[in-house]
């Protein structure tokens, strides 16, 4: 009967999440992540080296797999974001389920998987196709293997897993790296005086395995690599900062937007504040009476509060940067059920109202979960649909865009300086000829040449609009140097409508183009 109900859980989870991913607008964070793993896949060319890539590169190479068998690049990315985070699920479940025998430990795993999944954290950034849902399963599977092997005293092998699985999610997402503070921590609490050397180097060695992809990539183009890891998130902080933009910018500013921008959705503020309160009470247990058994507890608080303090870490802040403790919180709050014991009802019904009363909080929002019938409905469906319309119209070629995810999904080739969309197009200005050709990106003035000897089929214009400019006093001013080229060189616009965006594109059709 529990496996049963497990797999109804499980199954819930798995379509509510996926209808979420269906249903989330296309953000132009996620271009970089669908293009690059598409000219790495279908092109084979390499992040940094022939492109510009701003992350660590781990996420691309599952894109690249999946984008040799997949004619629609953003679905695919958005379902491999479902089955990650319906895998962390998994994970959050079975671990809480095993520390406990019978009804506490499924309804331990139950409120873990519910709170993660009512969190509108998740919804936001899990099933979009970026590097969010990956790291966040590496670190989770990191943690169950640390724990597991503490349970099993000294085994150099588990402890070198659960490094190796910490290095592939920093692989894929930075800050995933000062998670590594907590897990030594914990390593060095938990093993007798005399052997706490060899854990903690078996957990290093399997860091640094971890992130041997990335340490190879930099080996291939250093400055590249240097640049988009490090260079451009200074230029971009410059750009607006130019353009005076003070949102997000600085601490005080990251404080104010986490609570207008985050805590001022009630289901994530009752999270948040729901594990606070059970942190505080944990403390004061702890302190009349040190329980060693809440270790794991403390492990799971440990590295959500270093992941949460890491959201504060890039500039400026956004909204899904606060995601990566979210799952921690869960889990923590699964294995503080589990803790309390079988005879603590007051926290077991704690917990259900908890549960409760985010689902109530949630309910308008999950109800779009009938939108997994609506295929057409789809985000990544509409975006195919324009894709290949635009490509109808275009024919075969380049287009350029600062949207390449619409390029590729019409079977369009791009220009990998602008795999990016409009990241490196609104920094390249701050940068000599000569850094704008060893990294691999373009400016307005370089787009004439660009296009004499890489001519394009179309020009799509029209996703910036609302989005800052080159100044502070030209709001969409990104994608004016494409019209002016378009104009100079006859192209003929057409008007676009699509469901995914509110206003009308534009498609300027090269001349010899028009009417084919």
């Amino acid at each position: 009967m529990a496996v049963l109900a497990t797999l109804l859980l499980l199954v819930a989870a798995t379509a509510l999440a996926y209808s979420m991913a269906m249903g989330l607008p296309l953000s132009h964070d996620e271009h970089q992540f669908v293009a690059g793993g598409w000219l790495l896949g279908s092109r084979e060319m390499l992040p940094y080296r022939d492109f510009p890539f701003h992350h660590l590169p781990n996420l691309l190479f599952f894109y690249a797999a999946l984008g040799k068998v997949s004619p629609a690049p953003l679905w695919t990315a958005r379902v491999l974001s479902v089955v990650f985070g319906v895998s962390t699920f998994a994970l959050i479940f079975q671990y809480a389920w095993s520390r406990a025998i019978g009804a506490v430990g499924w309804l331990a795993g139950g409120v873990g998987t519910c709170l993660l999944l009512f969190s509108p954290l998740f919804e936001y950034t899990s099933g979009r196709a970026w590097n969010h849902a990956l790291p966040t399963l590496l670190a989770v599977a990191a943690f169950v293997a640390h724990t597991r092997t503490a349970d099993q005293q000294y085994r150099f092998r588990g402890w070198v897993w659960s490094g190796v699985l910490l290095g592939l999610a920093t692989g894929a997402r930075l800050t995933y790296l000062l998670a590594a503070i907590p897990f030594l921590a914990f390593l060095l609490n938990n093993q007798p005086r005399g052997v706490r050397l060899r854990p903690a180097f078996a957990f290093v060695a399997g860091l640094a395995i971890g992130l041997i992809p990335s340490a190879i990539l930099f080996g291939l183009a250093p400055e590249q690599f240097i640049y988009g890891n490090v260079a451009y998130q200074i230029l971009n902080t410059r750009y607006r900062q130019a353009l005076g933009i003070t949102g997000g910018m600085g601490l005080r500013a990251k404080l104010a937007f986490l609570a207008e921008d985050v805590l001022s959705e009630p289901a994530q503020s009752l999270l948040f504040g729901a594990f606070l309160l059970v942190v505080l009470v944990a403390a004061l247990r702890s302190r009349r009476a040190p329980v060693t058994s809440r270790r794991d507890f403390w492990f799971a608080s440990g590295v959500a509060a270093v992941l949460g303090i890491s959201a504060f870490a890039p500039t400026p802040s956004w909204v899904q940067y606060f995601y990566a403790p979210v799952p921690f919180i869960a889990l923590g709050l699964a294995i503080y059920l589990v803790q309390v014991g079988p005879g603590f009802r007051a926290g077991k019904l704690a917990a259900g109202l908890l549960v409760a009363a985010m689902l109530w909080l949630r309910l308008e929002d999950l109800k779009n979960m009938r939108l997994i019938f609506e295929p057409e409905a789809w985000v990544p469906a509409q975006v195919n649909a324009l894709g290949v319309e635009i490509a109808e119209q275009t024919g075969a070629g380049r287009l350029l865009t600062l949207a390449p995810i619409v390029a590729i999904e019409g079977g369009l080739e791009i220009y990998p300086e602008l795999a990016g969309g409009s990241f490196d197009w609104r920094v390249a200005g701050s940068l000599s000829a000569d850094r704008r050709a060893a990294y691999g990106v373009l400016t307005p003035e370089d787009l004439v040449g660009v296009m004499l000897n890489r001519p394009a089929a179309g020009i799509l214009t029209g996703f910036e609009e609302k989005n800052e400019g080159f100044s502070a006093d030209e709001m969409g001013g990104l994608e004016r140097p494409l019209q002016t080229i378009a104009e100079l060189e006859g192209y003929i616009p057409q008007m676009v409508v699509t469901p995914i965006h509110p206003t009308n594109l534009t498609l300027w059709v090269a001349p010899d183009r028009v009417g084919d």
